[in-house]
């Protein structure tokens, strides 16, 4: 529809960027009236993937903080309905109190889920920082 069902994997991605990553630094290297220009590249390289882990962080904390809300609630509402399932009478009652738990228990999961991922991506980011350093 928009093109990003297109867009390749991420493994994919970064074997490009560093294969011309490492082009530009052939060539800038090639030529040695270039090797000023070489330690402004790698010096620029480090600091956007500072920038980039910077921003990644205070989205992450954002994320992590509407996520740890979302879960608290869920977390509470799963122990009302539990609480509400042994006090109510009736099959349709029964049923609808078990969708909601479902629902709960599936909302939790997403949510952890994302939080792993998030956090997971961050020390990715981490890892090849402290690589390029």
């Amino acid at each position: 529809m928009n093109g990003i069902e297109n867009l390749p994997e991420s493994d994919e991605l970064k074997k490009e960027i560093n294969e011309i990553d490492s082009k530009i630094k052939e060539l800038i290297y090639m030529n040695s009236s270039f090797s000023e220009l070489g330690k402004y590249y790698e010096k620029l390289r480090a600091t956007e993937e500072k920038l980039s882990l910077r921003k990644r962080i205070d989205t992450g904390i954002t994320t992590l903080f509407y996520f740890i809300y979302t879960i608290g609630g869920t977390i509470i509402g799963l122990i009302f309905s539990i609480a509400i399932f042994f006090t109510t009478t009736g099959t349709v009652g029964h049923i609808l109190i078990l969708l909601s738990i479902l629902g709960s228990i599936i909302s939790l999961v997403i949510g952890f889920t994302s939080i792993s991922k998030e956090r997971n991506y961050t020390r990715e980011i981490v890892e090849d920082l402290k690589r390029r350093s």
